[in-house]
């Protein structure tokens, strides 16, 4: 069955590359379009600019296993946790926090415990925004509110020695 998905895969690009460079051979497209990769196998590419793009194989998805809905479990009950965790958003919970939610499969990134619906919680910053650090999905994680208080006098050491040398810099 895979060898026939594969199959088809080739097909299909192959004939897409014809089908764009009609006046080019059948070796002038492979060449273009093809290559080989580290394992010596050959694998549709393409290159944008400095970018290799490459199209992936089956074996390369992650497997996602989907858990069934617990037993009497509505969207409407009120649990907002296993509902953002599960579906990514929610209408009671802003669109970050759900996203973040998702993305951390409902368990905080400092302590590893589960969030629950009577928790407190905070969005961070990983790298803090006074240190240069972006308002960006991969520089922010959502924790409890009591861990981030753990975590806020590292950060306020870390940024008052980071000022710190900047002014001794400066005074040079």
């Amino acid at each position: 069955m895979l060898i026939r998905v594969w199959t088809i895969i080739y097909g299909k690009s192959f004939g897409d590359g014809q089908r764009r460079h009609p006046n080019k051979s059948k070796h002038w497209i492979a060449r273009k379009y093809w290559s080989l990769d580290e394992e010596g196998k050959w694998r549709f590419r393409c290159e944008l600019g400095d970018v290799k793009i490459e199209l992936g194989r089956h074996s390369q998805v992650e497997i996602v296993r989907h858990v069934k809905v617990k037993g009497p479990a509505s969207p409407y009950d009120g649990n907002l946790t296993y509902w953002s965790t599960r579906l990514g958003r929610n209408p009671e919970l802003s669109n970050r926090v759900t996203k973040l939610l998702k993305r951390q499969k409902g368990k905080c990134n400092e302590c590893g415990l589960t969030f629950r619906d009577e928790d407190k919680w905070e969005v961070d910053h990983i790298k803090p925004l006074s240190l240069g650090g972006k308002d960006w999905w991969n520089n922010i994680q959502l924790l409890h509110k009591r861990c981030h208080d753990r975590r806020l006098p590292e950060m306020v050491v870390a940024v008052s020695m980071t000022r710190m040398a900047l002014s001794r810099s400066r005074m040079r």
